[in-house]
């Protein structure tokens, strides 16, 4: 899933779905060619990339995060300037979660009882 946030004239910010896109690789250049595409249907190229990108948001994994060649690399890269990059909070939330359920029985019940409705 691709998704812009941007500000309009009016400086408020507005999130956008660009479009669903289906990931020919999971590797780190077949993830940035998805993402170019769906950037594609909101008519945002390389060249708005280079002028406008400032933030992208991933969940952690190398293949997104990587320094050397993951995605948030590779958009970097075609920006030619610091682009911030931020591991999904959401993801993160996620992930503490699964680490506390892994520590306590009770959470566990709770998620088989969840589950189960």
């Amino acid at each position: 899933m691709v998704y812009v946030r941007c500000t309009g004239t009016n400086g408020r910010p507005s999130t956008h779905f660009a479009d669903l896109v289906p990931v020919t690789s999971a590797d780190a250049p077949g993830v940035t060619a998805a993402i170019h595409k769906g950037l594609q249907t909101l008519s945002i190229d390389e060249t708005v990339l280079k002028k406008k990108l400032a933030c992208c948001n991933f969940d952690g994994t190398s293949v997104m995060m990587g320094k050397k060649s993951g995605v948030a690399k590779q958009l970097q890269d075609i920006a030619q300037h610091p682009v911030c990059i931020v591991h999904c909070v959401a993801h993160n939330l996620e992930l503490a979660v699964l680490d506390a359920i892994k520590q306590t029985t009770y959470l566990a019940i709770f998620e088989e009882t969840v589950v189960s409705i």
